[in-house]
């Protein structure tokens, strides 16, 4: 039975339902191995349960979304931001017959969409807004890693006169799977990521497009081509959604780009060498100053 709303949440007294059995949820999965009671796995892809199943990565499959509910104390929704908003569509209309209120946070790399649908939840939930700041570009249960959390950033997002007992279980969530918490209003972490994360990804994308105009400039691929292309590679399906429910504050981010683009144009334009280092400097200057401030939030 879940656990009890007064009482304080203890994961490794608790049943984790994961529903999204791919890279993201899988890994969580995996690295929960030991550190809660039982691990039920769900996903519409029947391959990915069978190979979760296989890996360890979970106890048990649930044969639908409203027996996983039945069963656990923490919900993760570990899938693309549109599937997510149509899985919080779906539980608020599951009414579960065991008591208890179950903890449920999501995986998913925007926020301002899922918070304001969590807040449709009835009282038998208790919803929090998560985005851990890892991944890879592959796809699938196959790659999963327990240790693809370690030492990332892990966003909590609590919804407007949330309960603690979501802030507590999304805490207890974070520093099991070895993450640093880092707690942010919805609308601060999607103005944020545009920019860390959204626009990084139609730079490569552009990128790739770019030289890939030219099949003969294949032979001089190199290290620095498949670093700044690597996003390029992420999943079809989970950008197109970051990229639409995030919109505003991407566009944003691309005007802002686009102008620092055109200062550098104008500067090779005009063969202006003491402008062009100037601006080279200043990009220098200020990769080495965000990455040492990262540092310090460790």
């Amino acid at each position: 039975m879940p656990q009890d709303k007064e009482l304080p949440f203890t994961l490794d007294q608790a049943i984790i339902g994961v529903v999204g059995l791919g890279l993201m949820g899988g890994s969580l999965a995996l690295a929960l191995t030991g550190k809660c009671r039982w691990r039920i796995g769900l996903d519409s892809d029947p391959v990915a349960e069978k190979a979760a199943l296989k890996k360890k990565a979970v106890d048990e499959l649930a044969p639908h979304l409203p027996g996983l509910v039945e069963k656990a104390d923490l919900i993760v929704l570990a899938a693309p931001v549109r599937t997510i908003l149509a899985l919080l569509r779906e539980l608020a209309n599951i009414h579960p017959l065991t008591n208890g209120v179950r903890v449920v946070i999501d995986i998913g790399s925007t926020k301002s969409d899922i918070v304001k649908a969590m807040e449709g939840l009835g009282t038998g939930y208790a919803p929090i807004g998560g985005h851990p700041i890892c991944g890879r570009e592959v796809q699938g249960i196959g790659f999963a890693d327990p240790l693809l959390y370690k030492d990332a950033p892990f966003v909590l997002t609590p919804i407007p006169n949330g309960s603690s007992r979501a802030l507590a279980g999304g805490r207890s969530l974070v520093a099991t799977l070895g993450a640093r918490p880092v707690e942010l209003s919805a609308a601060e972490h999607d103005n944020l990521v545009a920019s860390t994360s959204h626009l990084p990804h139609l730079v490569a994308v552009a990128l790739a497009q770019t030289a890939s105009r030219l099949p003969s400039a294949a032979a001089l691929v190199g290290p620095g081509f498949r670093d700044t292309t690597r996003l390029a590679a992420s999943n079809l399906e989970m950008m197109t959604d970051i990229l639409l429910t995030n919109r505003e504050h991407v566009l944003e981010a691309l005007e802002e780009y686009i102008a620092r683009l055109e200062a550098l144009t104008q500067r090779i334009r005009e063969g202006d060498e003491a402008g062009l280092k100037l601006l080279l400097a200043e990009g220098r200057r200020g990769r080495q100053e965000l990455l040492e401030l990262s540092k310090g939030e460790k």
